[in-house]
C-alpha cells in the first residue's frame, strides 16, 4: 500500500513539472539567446510505471526482417446456377369412373317374371286380372307404364309378354322413354 502512495505522489510531481515547463515556454518571456553557450538545465521527471495490462512488444533492432506472409492463391468463386424445380407433375387422374349402364329397353324386359320386374321397377300402382292376362300399371311423373303378362307355353307361368306407355292423359308416349323413367325412379329410392 505504501509503494502505491510513493507511486502516486511521484506521478503528481510529473505531471506538475511538466506543466510548469509548458507553461513557461508559452509566457513570451525571452528565453536563452543563442549567443549565450550555456545549456539549459534539463528536468527530468521520474519516470511513471507502465500498467501491467497494456505492454508493448520490443523492438530488437538486429532481428532479421521476416518475409511477408503469402496468402494461399485465390480460388475462384463457385459458379452460381439457378436450381431448376422439375415442373409440376399433375396429379393422376383417377380412374374414370364407368359409365352407368343404359337403362332396359322393352326388349330386355320382355319374358321376365313377375319377380324380375319387381326387382328392376318400384311396386305397381295397380295390378288387373283378366284372364288369362295380368296387367301391371306403373305411374312415373310424366308416364304411365302398362305391362301385360301371358303364361307361358312351356311351363304356364305368367312372363312380360307386351309394353305399352301413355301420357297421363292417355296419349300415345315412347315406351322406352317410360320405362328409363321408371328405372331412375327405383334407383332414387331408399
Amino acid at each position: 500500500m505504501r509503494s502505491r502512495a510513493v507511486m502516486n505522489r511521484a506521478v503528481v510531481f510529473s505531471f506538475a513539472v511538466g506543466s510548469a515547463l509548458l507553461l513557461s515556454a508559452c509566457s513570451g518571456a525571452p528565453g536563452p539567446s543563442v549567443a549565450d553557450n550555456t545549456p539549459a538545465p534539463v528536468i527530468t521527471p521520474a519516470p511513471a510505471p507502465r500498467p501491467a495490462a497494456i505492454s508493448k512488444p520490443e523492438v530488437v533492432a538486429d532481428a532479421p526482417k521476416a518475409e511477408p506472409v503469402q496468402s494461399p492463391p485465390e480460388t475462384p468463386e463457385p459458379v452460381r446456377t439457378a436450381r431448376v424445380e422439375p415442373a409440376a407433375v399433375p396429379a393422376p387422374k383417377p380412374e374414370p369412373v364407368p359409365a352407368p349402364p343404359p337403362p332396359p329397353t322393352m326388349h330386355d324386359v320382355l319374358d321376365l317374371d313377375r319377380g324380375a320386374l319387381t326387382d328392376m321397377l318400384l311396386a305397381p300402382r295397380l295390378k288387373r286380372q283378366e284372364a288369362p292376362a295380368e296387367i301391371w300399371q306403373y305411374v312415373g311423373q310424366t308416364c304411365v307404364l302398362h305391362v301385360f303378362f301371358y303364361p307361358s307355353v312351356q311351363d304356364r307361368q305368367l312372363s312380360v309378354d307386351h309394353l305399352e306407355a301413355t301420357s297421363p292423359t292417355g296419349a300415345k308416349y315412347p315406351t322406352n322413354s317410360c320405362l328409363a323413367e321408371l328405372v331412375t325412379a327405383k334407383a332414387r329410392e331408399p
